[in-house]
């Protein structure tokens, strides 16, 4: 009876060792699992991360890009403002020193008319006041 009971003890413990080997198996696999898994993900998270670096990247040199043909546009905008305003100067500027011009011309041309007409004056009176000098001479 006893060696019967000895040896169920063993059996049992063979059991429990084996139940307790098991769940040992279990736990190491479930381990592994895990470090599988946590592998993979750190795997997609450098093939992630690396992407993303790319696209960052890429999205950096886009926006360099479009900053400047922005910046070009902007500039040749500015450019043709410029030109278009300073035509528009040039032309108001020439058309008030034409019409300045004229003006001058016709002062002058009535500056010489009246000088003419003062000269006519004024040899009209010299030629009336020595006439009226000679009459008074004459009379007396």
């Amino acid at each position: 009876f006893r060696q019967h009971l000895s040896i169920m003890r063993v059996n049992k413990l063979r059991g429990f060792q084996a139940l307790c080997g098991a769940q040992n198996i279990r736990k190491a696999e479930s381990i592994a699992c895990h470090k599988a898994q946590s592998w993979w993900r750190n795997v997609r998270f450098q093939r992630d991360r690396a992407e993303d670096e790319r696209i960052m990247k890429r999205m950096l040199i886009e926006n360099s890009a479009a900053t400047m043909i922005q910046s070009c546009f902007r500039g040749y905008r500015e450019f043709v403002s410029y030109v278009i305003k300073s035509f528009s100067v040039i032309q108001i500027q020439a058309n008030i020193r034409c019409f300045l011009a004229k003006c001058l011309l016709k002062r002058l041309k009535q500056g010489q008319e009246m000088m003419v007409k003062n000269a006519a004056a004024s040899a009209i009176q010299s030629c009336f006041r020595g006439y009226s000098d000679f009459v008074r001479f004459l009379m007396k």
